[in-house]
């Protein structure tokens, strides 16, 4: 197949859907497929432009307008960039004549549609987006109610990380699945042992402005437990002073990795409530995973649905004082240990997911051309 991959993700911005992107398109490559990537960034920066595409695309193509720059606000700027790509967008995809595009949901604009042409398009939704945006700007919420009914209206197919998710484009009467995403795991390279620590270390990965990942119940576990070290990475919480929690802030991949290896336990999202979702697979604790650790998340994740080395706690505000026994004892019991990777393997790897993605790919093209022909 040939496929377009559409994305608003900074290619020269280190992230972690960029290492989603990298991983998937390096996946489809080695079944033997053509992928193209497009980027038109939500944050648009023209200062550098290296780019961290390490995966094995047979071309990238990125809009930035920067004489939009010169009239324009950051906040506007992104979506005056969305604005003025479509036509280019569109001549881009024209010259590849791909079998079908694919495209990481984004806040849609106008002229969105315009840029597919008329090529089978599959959504990928990581997320309840209406719910997510009531955090977010009025500008955001305002396209959103706009223009993504009719972007959701012309696609041919919807792949949601998660059940909850994809129920949400039952109404559009198209092939629909749930997909949960994907990491590579090397079994062969990774140290199954936890660098020798007389501590014992949890850590949590977060975003700044995301209330659901419920860092302050990350902090307040860490004043429960003055026995354990408990390290944040990311955003900085002001006035709180816990002698066994280590801010660390925003870490680069090296200084990440030696702090994953002496972890004892990743902790995920505990307020997803405040997002009105119970379901999640966020990619940082598929991280966590593919480097062995067990984790502590408040939310169903249907891959990982009764594995021992998961402690899922209820997904409500108290989930931290109401559950401190079982906090304790899931934490006693993994102290020093990793999981076992031929198992995370089978339920997480790209290997996995990636073949299931692409026979749903394959699938929508039929169909797409089967109801032309009508």
């Amino acid at each position: 197949m040939r496929i377009v991959y559409i994305t608003e993700v900074n290619l020269d911005k280190p992230s972690g859907v960029l290492n989603k992107l990298n991983q998937q398109v390096e996946s489809w490559t080695m079944k033997g497929n053509d992928v193209y990537v497009v980027s038109i960034p939500s944050e648009v920066n023209f200062s550098g432009d290296k780019l961290l595409l390490t995966s094995v695309a047979k071309d990238v193509f990125i809009y930035k307008n920067k004489k939009a720059s010169s009239f324009f606000s950051k906040g506007e700027l992104n979506f005056i960039n969305k604005f003025l790509s479509t036509s280019s967008v569109k001549n881009y995809i024209a010259t590849i004549k791909p079998d079908v595009i694919y495209m990481r949901e984004m806040v849609a604009f106008p002229r969105i549609t315009a840029m597919f042409s008329k090529y089978p398009v599959v959504l990928e939704s990581n997320t309840l987006l209406e719910k997510e945006l009531k955090f977010c700007g009025f500008a955001l919420r305002l396209f959103y109610n706009l223009f993504q009914p009719y972007l959701n209206k012309r696609i041919d197919g919807f792949i949601g990380v998660t059940d909850e998710i994809s129920t949400t484009y039952i109404k559009y009467n198209k092939p629909t699945v749930t997909i949960g995403n994907s990491i590579h795991i090397d079994i062969d390279i990774i140290n199954q042992k936890k660098t020798l620590n007389s501590s014992i270390n949890i850590i949590f990965v977060g975003s700044p402005d995301c209330t659901w990942h419920g860092i302050d119940k990350f902090v307040k576990m860490a004043s429960h437990y003055p026995q354990y070290s408990f390290y944040l990475v990311g955003p900085i919480v002001s006035d709180v002073s816990l002698p066994n929690l280590k801010q660390m802030g925003f870490l680069g991949k090296d200084e990440l990795a030696d702090l994953y290896s002496i972890a004892d336990i990743g902790v995920g999202s505990l307020a997803l409530h405040r997002n009105e979702m119970n379901q999640a697979c966020p990619l940082k604790v598929r991280e966590y995973l593919s480097l062995g650790l067990p984790i502590i998340i408040a939310y169903e994740d249907k891959d990982l649905n009764n594995q021992d080395f998961v402690l899922q706690l209820p997904n409500e505000e108290n989930c931290i004082d109401g559950h401190l026994g079982d906090i304790e004892g899931f934490i006693e019991k993994w102290k020093g240990q990793r999981i076992n990777l031929d198992l995370v393997h089978s339920l997480v790897s790209t290997e996995v997911k990636e073949d299931e993605r692409l026979i749903f790919l394959s699938k929508v093209i039929g169909d797409h051309y089967v109801s032309n022909r009508l």
